[in-house]
């Protein structure tokens, strides 16, 4: 074991549980998946109102992000049980050399699977959709995201191995913060522009 900090008597622990920060950190959690998943059905929504290929697009990037995310956001399952404990003893020298071994993990995962996806492009989308493909509606929203989609793939690597830290820490508040700026800065905004394109589009 790594060396205790001084005044840290055999390891125990530095912080003490209460049913009122538990509490706070369940509404914090229950709240960051209540936004995120409100993100994904508004784009749903929003994939619907620009037309029927939109929304097939929408709906195989989806499938394509979620096959990907056990393997590419595993690292924050590393990452959050080891951590927790090591921070809670606070000995954090390990975690630091850890935390950047799992990035640098997390970024190569991230690589390999974002080269899949863009090498696999057009044999993947054959296997899903068959002659589908062959619609222009379905396939030039596919090909236009899918290139973003294969390069995202190494920013949710290592934004999932910041966030099992996060977890492992028991930032909750900060990571809902963090997430409702996302929101509001970032996906609104293009969320908005999507939903102008779609209407000048049916317009």
């Amino acid at each position: 074991d790594e060396p205790l900090l001084e005044g840290e008597e055999g390891g125990e622990l530095a912080y003490q549980v209460t049913w009122p920060g538990l509490i706070l950190q369940g509404a914090n959690t229950a709240l960051r998946f209540l936004c995120l998943q409100g993100q994904v059905m508004a784009v749903t929504v929003i994939c619907a109102r620009m037309g029927e290929g939109t929304l097939a697009a929408n709906h195989i990037v989806t499938l394509a992000w979620m096959a990907t995310c056990p393997f590419v956001d595993g690292v924050s399952l590393v990452c959050t049980p080891w951590a927790s404990d090591s921070i809670a003893r606070q000995r954090f020298a390990p975690v630091k050399s850890a935390f950047s071994a799992l990035a640098f993990s997390g970024l190569l995962l991230g690589l390999l699977f974002g080269a899949l996806l863009l090498l696999s492009e057009r044999p993947l989308l054959s296997l899903l959709l068959g002659p589908v493909l062959e619609d222009p509606s379905v396939w030039g929203p596919l090909h236009s995201v899918w290139l973003l989609v294969a390069v995202m793939q190494v920013a949710n690597a290592l934004c999932f191995t910041y966030d099992g830290l996060l977890l492992a820490s028991s930032q909750y508040s900060f990571g809902l913060s963090l997430l409702l700026l996302g929101a509001c800065v970032v996906f609104a905004p293009a969320l908005y522009l999507a939903l102008e394109d779609g209407s000048a589009q049916g317009g």
